[in-house]
């Protein structure tokens, strides 16, 4: 599949229930509802650990266009209850080129789960995992950051879709 074509991610997108777990569903962020969903958990849980205070119209501008833009981005929601959904985590990551070079691959945006719904974090990053493999591009996501007083901030990056070896 060719990384530079509008449906270079999307055909990866897809539901993923598993077996023995109809109450957890991780699904694809597709529609303004599931946009304002997911902002309205961010701003609920994520503020901890941000640099700056949240500026509304901006994030949700943010959220809505890793939502809609396959070209831009993708979201997955994870959600407890299937009668009445809550959501306990999401992920957004956006496709963008190295630095140095024209090649690809996606990072995080934002990824964030409830304490209490360790059940989420791996399956969304599985199926982040998933939509980098079917392109063929690395998936980078920025772990263990969290908010200081000093003036760098470190983090632990984790590369997912691709074999380290043949990282540039």
């Amino acid at each position: 599949m060719d990384p530079g074509s509008a449906a270079h991610h999307c055909a990866a997108l897809h539901a993923a229930p598993r077996p023995g777990n109809a109450e957890r569903l991780i699904r694809p962020a597709s529609s303004e509802q599931d946009a304002r969903a997911i902002h309205r958990f961010l701003t609920a849980v994520a503020g901890p650990v941000l640099h700056c205070p949240i500026d509304d119209a901006k994030s949700l501008a943010e959220v809505r266009r890793v939502v809609a833009d396959r070209d831009y981005g993708f979201a997955y929601l994870a959600l407890e209850h299937a009668a009445n959904p809550r959501l306990v985590g999401t992920i957004g990551a956006i496709f963008v080129s190295w630095w140095y070079g024209a090649d690809h691959f996606f990072t995080d945006r934002w990824f964030f789960a409830l304490p209490g719904c360790r059940w989420a974090g791996p399956r969304l990053l599985a199926e982040a995992d998933a939509i980098a493999r079917a392109v063929g591009v690395p998936l980078i996501v920025n772990l263990k950051q969290r908010r200081t007083t000093a003036a760098t901030t470190f983090v632990q990056p984790l590369l997912l879709g691709t074999d380290r070896a043949a990282m540039p």
